[in-house]
């Protein structure tokens, strides 16, 4: 749940298509996906989802 809460607020900070950059042996998951996608052609970076793909719930 705090995994959860956290990217939340990265959602909220980040405008749409905004990066935001992992430790390269973190990967997110579940519910964390629906608010980043990941960025093409690379393993810790991912992009944050516009309201219309996805809302902190």
């Amino acid at each position: 749940m705090r995994r959860l809460r956290a990217a939340r607020r990265m959602w909220r900070a980040l405008p749409p298509g905004g990066a935001l950059v992992i430790g390269a042996k973190e990967r997110l998951k579940g519910e964390e996906l629906r608010l980043f996608a990941p960025w093409p052609g690379t393993s810790a970076v991912y992009r944050r989802r516009s309201l219309g793909e996805a809302g902190p719930g």
